[in-house]
């Protein structure tokens, strides 16, 4: 199993506990949204029940603790630097790959931080600016 541990970071918790409520309580955990797109499967191997295949992941959130809601206009917005490590960031699990042979297409597979790398969405048509997304 590969594993990328959730980042529950030291802005998150104060946000959530200027709402009286403990950050790391399941209930205020953001939903996070995943899909997986599928861009190949090849060596397929029915007697060993293995397969290669490249996919794309994408994880999309909504996190409060940007507070990207209470800045006044898009200038402001776009100067925000965000350093994620102080937010949250979701968990990535990889199960049942045969160990050695997972390959990562961008960043360095010893070091999870340069390969999931969140960013923001640009604002909806409701105005949420909090939104998160990770590929």
């Amino acid at each position: 199993m590969a594993t990328h541990y959730s980042t529950i970071g030291p802005a998150w918790l104060r946000f959530w506990a200027k709402h009286n409520l403990n950050g790391r309580d399941p209930i205020v955990l953001p939903k996070v949204d995943v899909a997986i797109k599928v861009q190949e499967i090849s060596d397929l191997d029915e007697h060993n029940g293995r397969y290669h295949t490249i996919f794309v992941l994408l994880l999309d959130w909504v996190d409060p603790s940007l507070g990207r809601h209470l800045m006044s206009n898009q200038e402001e917005l776009d100067a925000h630097v965000i350093d994620f490590t102080q937010h949250f960031i979701p968990e990535i699990e990889l199960w049942d790959y045969v160990s050695g042979e997972l390959e990562y297409l961008s960043g360095d597979a010893n070091d999870p931080s340069t390969i999931f790398q969140p960013r923001i969405r640009p604002p909806d048509t409701a105005g949420e600016c909090n939104h998160c997304t990770m590929t």
